[in-house]
């Protein structure tokens, strides 16, 4: 009821139904001393339907439709496997067509592997499947590692998870431990490769970007930093000369806007050191840096 969300009687009413069709078994369990006392339940589950004596279902129904009191039950116990418990706790087969359901080793083995990492509160019926059908395809030791992985807090949706490595493993011809560690190697060895091969990638981009050789410069003002002083100079005044501004100097222009703006105003250090450099040359002030506005 807790793990499904639903309420107890919903789930006293489906175990009823299936008692009725032949699903499910319930025999009372009944105190030593007080044999009228019942202490509990014993449910045997068979995965064909099963003769039902209808005239003694009946009469169980009324009876627990009167007197019977619906718990919540948590059970640790697989009857799929032949695990069942009576009043002393023992364990007892489940015999279906007087045949006795026999359990692998290493079916015990792998459940129990699976129940010590409490993934799940109970193991639920598609897991058991799950597991079940990959059991004979890897070795415990596999199954070890997928589970710690799907234990981690990263991952939300655990059967989702398991089941989704499973299918790559099974894909890949993984079968043992070492099969699965020489994966992962490879798999971070690969995935190193590619990181280290988009660095080299934008690493080379930027040295192709610094060595591009500009050969237009109407756009001075914005790649100015790529070219030497002097350069920048000529350019500066063949630009000027380009479109009809031969009368007056540029640099001189520049630098009476240095000297009314003060020099933050350039769009750059070459550029500054250009109006610096002129103002040497011709005996003149040196800009300032900034210039306060005046109230």
């Amino acid at each position: 009821s807790t793990q499904l969300h639903i309420s107890k009687d919903r789930v006293s009413k489906a175990m009823h139904k299936l008692i009725d069709f032949g699903y499910i078994k319930r025999t009372p369990i009944k105190h030593e001393k007080y044999k009228n006392l019942i202490v509990g339940y014993h449910y045997d589950v068979f995965e064909e339907r099963q003769v039902v004596d209808v005239e003694e279902t009946n009469k169980t129904n009324v009876k627990k439709q009167k007197s019977e009191i619906v718990e919540n039950t948590v059970s640790h116990r697989n009857p799929d496997i032949g695990d069942t418990e009576n009043q002393d706790g023992k364990q007892q087969n489940i015999k279906q067509k007087n045949n006795v359901v026999v359990v692998s080793e290493k079916e015990k083995q792998l459940f129990d592997l699976y129940k010590s990492f409490k993934l799940e509160k109970l193991i639920l019926p598609h897991t058991r499947k799950l597991l079940k059908k990959y059991m004979d395809k890897f070795d415990l030791d596999v199954f070890e590692q997928v589970f710690i992985s799907a234990s981690s807090d990263s991952v939300k949706k655990k059967y989702a998870y398991i089941k989704k490595v499973l299918e790559a493993l099974d894909s890949k011809g993984i079968r043992t431990l070492e099969d699965y560690n020489k994966d992962q190697e490879e798999y971070k060895a690969s995935k190193e490769k590619k990181y280290s091969k988009a660095s080299n990638k934008a690493n080379n981009g930027d040295k192709n970007d610094k060595n591009k050789v500009v050969t237009k410069f109407h756009n001075i003002n914005t790649h100015c930093d790529k070219y030497t002083t002097d350069e920048l100079e000529s350019m500066v005044k063949g630009s000027q000369s380009a479109r009809g501004i031969s009368k007056k100097d540029p640099i001189h222009d520049m630098y009476i806007r240095a000297c009314e703006n003060g020099t933050d105003s350039l769009s750059s250090k070459s550029m500054v050191q250009i109006v610096i450099d002129y103002a040497l040359k011709n005996n003149l002030d040196k800009p300032p840096k900034t210039v306060l506005a005046t109230v």
